[in-house]
């Protein structure tokens, strides 16, 4: 089998790109059948699998869950770099406008500095909370400390990115810093609850 690795690693490698592949023509063409969408899927689960073959379940999964990631980031930016810009109605060739910031004043200013805020380090802080509660509450139950790991490293980037979203969007600042600083001290609070 050790001889196998590379080159199982290498079909690996060419099955996630067809399927990456065939997952992109399907989006890029509306009326393409379905099964560009489940050939693409299938082709990224059995890479998937074959990961976890060459480099045991857990760490092969892992590495194979890695290469998704890459594989679509690189699918991405290829098809970014080689379309045209296009402006904010659709036009190819138009760039858009710079936004201006000149009548902003202070208050505008500070407003943007604290949103930007929300959305980085304190959405994140907040995830931490909720990844720490999560946490202590599955300890408390007696899951196993791997899976509770396991489950604090999805539940901490996804309660981020969801606390990034919404204080992105909100237009209501009150609404979000609220909601930002529940996420964060209500967790707290239950921690205490838990000791």
């Amino acid at each position: 089998m050790e001889t196998l690795v590379i080159p199982l690693r290498l079909v690996a490698v060419v099955m996630m790109t067809a399927g990456a592949l065939a997952l992109q023509h399907a989006w890029a063409n509306r009326g393409a059948t379905k099964f560009s969408v489940a050939a693409g899927w299938v082709l990224i689960a059995l890479s998937i699998f074959v990961w976890g073959q060459t480099s045991g379940a857990d760490r092969g999964t892992a590495l194979g869950l890695v290469m998704l990631v890459v594989t679509f980031s690189t699918a991405i930016a290829v098809r970014v770099m080689k379309s045209p810009t296009r402006s904010a109605h659709g036009k190819a060739g138009r760039s858009v406008p710079p936004t201006t910031t000149a009548g902003l004043g202070r208050l505008g200013w500070m407003r943007r500095v604290f949103v930007g805020f929300l959305v980085g380090p304190l959405a994140g802080l907040a995830a931490l909370s909720v990844t720490t509660i999560v946490y202590a509450a599955l300890d408390a139950g007696g899951a196993e400390p791997g899976g509770n790991l396991v489950v604090a490293f999805f539940v901490f980037p996804l309660s981020w990115a969801a606390l990034s979203v919404v204080n992105g969007y909100d237009e209501k600042l009150w609404r979000k810093t609220s909601l930002t600083a529940a996420a964060g001290i209500l967790p707290l609070l239950g921690l205490a609850a838990l000791s």
